[in-house]
């Protein structure tokens, strides 16, 4: 074989080892390649030869590799002061220094300051919860956790320096600065009371990793064999990619309708089977998934007629985007079904619908927009068998 040909082999043979990485966009579209650059402001992906840079606002995630799982090891989860939560194998903490070994064995050393909370034994879901319980109320000093007869227990007061070798750390239970050694064997948890820091830079994507780490990133950096986290409190990781599951920007530019709460909702429909007059998310009225036009979807929302959700946008979105039909699957009447979506009280989408109609997409402005309101009522003197679903329905920035 000539040496070019053998060269071009090679370098083909390389090159369909390497996996593509996949970006999609506010605007539905799906890149696939290998990512060159990360930065704040724009990824830049080479595909066949070619460098496509997509701005990050555009960004709703990078697509790396497969889900994250958690086996049920044994671990400890460690939050810090941005929002990560790791877990951790093993941590250790010094006067001025947490150590954390990582599930997937990445040492990561922080200033114990970026510690906001750690529970041994995170992998108990009961546990889990209790202490999730905790950090959600609100405080003014520290907490010791600890285990009595399988529910824990927060004690308040005020933590001072762990021992060299983190064996011990000192806690004083009231304000005279008493300061006692607890042997960390006897900590189940603690919760450090650590007041909010304004100058901690910006999060650009949330990381999720093979062992289900969400960590905040400030800066991710390509590496040649992946990529560098860094956290807006300074926790650096390195990943390899095969550790590596999705970057989120997402943070808010799309929401789906049935991941929100309506500020109200009026059902005032009297007939029929009241639990099938019960708007559903992200299934029919049956509660299997929504089937329009020959496509099942797995989100959006079901609405029998007379039914008025309410959601609060606070002006914060752009765009409003749904697919509109009735689910062939469940019954009801061949007669119309009328949706009206309004925007702080004007008619922004108005639409009667019936059973023999095509899937139709629905797309409208709602820059500025305080409260969106969907109202479904009938078209007819009743309502017994009027519905809608409001496929994929979503809203964004």
């Amino acid at each position: 074989m000539p040496m070019k040909r053998s060269l071009a082999v090679l370098l083909l043979l390389a090159s369909a080892g390497l996996a593509d990485e996949t970006i999609r966009t506010l605007d539905c579209r799906e890149l696939k390649g290998q990512v060159l650059s990360i930065s704040d402001k724009e990824i830049v992906l080479r595909s066949q030869g070619k460098e496509t840079t997509v701005p990050t606002p555009q960004v709703l995630q990078l697509d790396v590799g497969p889900a994250g799982k958690n086996t049920g090891t044994k671990f400890i989860d460690v939050e810090l002061t941005d929002g990560s939560i790791i877990h951790c194998g093993q941590l250790s903490l010094s006067a001025k220094e947490a150590q954390m070994t990582l599930l997937s064995g990445q040492v990561v050393k922080v200033p114990v300051a970026v510690i906001a909370a750690f529970l041994n034994d995170a992998q108990d879901e009961t546990l889990n919860k209790q202490f999730r319980d905790m950090i959600a109320k609100k405080r003014s000093g520290d907490l010791l956790v600890v285990l009595q007869d399988k529910e824990l227990t927060s004690i308040k007061g005020t933590f001072g320096d762990a021992d060299a070798k983190g064996e011990t750390i000192d806690f004083d239970l009231g304000s005279m600065n008493n300061f006692r050694p607890v042997a960390m064997t006897k900590v189940q948890g603690i919760v450090f009371f650590r007041p909010v820091d304004p100058n901690l830079p910006s999060t650009i994507c949330t990381v999720h990793d093979s062992t289900t780490n969400t960590v905040a990133a400030a800066a991710v950096a390509v590496t040649p064999e992946g990529f560098t986290v860094t956290s807006p409190s300074g926790a650096k990781i390195d990943y390899t990619k095969k550790l590596i599951s999705r970057l989120d920007y997402n943070t808010g530019k799309l929401r789906y309708l049935s991941d929100m709460t309506p500020t109200k909702e009026v059902v005032t429909s009297t007939l029929g089977d009241e639990a099938m007059n019960q708007p559903r998310k992200d299934r029919n009225l049956n509660g299997d998934p929504m089937r329009l036009g020959g496509q099942v979807f797995f989100k959006g929302l079901a609405i029998h007629a007379y039914t008025l959700l309410e959601y609060q946008l606070d002006g914060d979105y752009r765009e409003f985007k749904c697919m509109l039909g009735v689910d062939a699957q469940v019954g009801g009447s061949e007669g119309p079904t009328l949706v009206k979506i309004e925007g702080d009280g004007k008619t922004l989408f108005e639409a009667t619908v019936l059973r023999k109609d095509k899937l139709r997409e629905v797309k409208f402005n709602i820059k500025d927009v305080q409260k969106m309101r969907i109202v479904v009522s009938s078209g007819e003197l009743l309502d017994l068998g009027k519905h809608v679903d409001l496929a994929d329905a979503k809203i964004s920035k």
